[in-house]
């Protein structure tokens, strides 16, 4: 009795551990669920609909904004979002669990210089548990630390799926 509940202790921390793409940046699946997540690009030299484009990944929920507002270093992203098919919804909800904790101890709200050379920056904002902070990070890779070079990618990915 007790080896198979010592068995099954140790294949639920194995499965839990094999999770973790790096240490501290495990996420439980079912905590990503109560993430609210906002993301998008913006570009300032730039004309047509996709030189801003807002999400907000909320519940089970993916919306977008429909304002096309340029992001500012002062303040949260306040947009006019609508709901889009539950289809681009699963292409999306991977951004919560890839979402690097590391992140939410960065000193700075403005990562390299966002659109400064009109290459454009990416919008996150993260809200869960009373924690509630946004980030402009610049496009050109090279500006930012590599730590946030999987998920800058995996962000450009799915905006270009949306």
């Amino acid at each position: 009795m007790k080896k198979s509940i010592i068995l099954s202790f140790l294949i639920v921390l194995v499965g839990a551990l094999a999770a973790c793409k790096k240490e501290n940046q495990c996420v439980n699946q079912h905590q990503t669920e109560s993430i609210r997540l906002l993301f998008g690009h913006f570009y300032g030299e730039c004309e047509g609909p996709n030189c801003i484009r807002i999400f907000k990944l909320q519940g089970n929920q993916l919306s977008e904004d429909t304002l096309d507002k340029y992001p500012t270093r002062q303040s949260f992203y306040s947009g006019n979002f609508i709901n889009l098919s539950s289809d681009k919804y699963e292409k999306a909800k991977a951004l919560r669990i890839s979402f690097p904790v590391e992140l939410l101890h960065e000193p700075k709200t403005v990562i390299g210089w966002p659109d400064v050379t009109d290459g454009g920056g990416l919008y996150i904002e993260y809200e869960n548990n009373g924690v509630h902070k946004f980030w402009l990070i610049d496009q050109a890779k090279e500006n930012v630390p590599t730590k946030y070079h999987s998920f800058h990618d995996q962000v450009n990915q799915i905006i270009s799926q949306l």
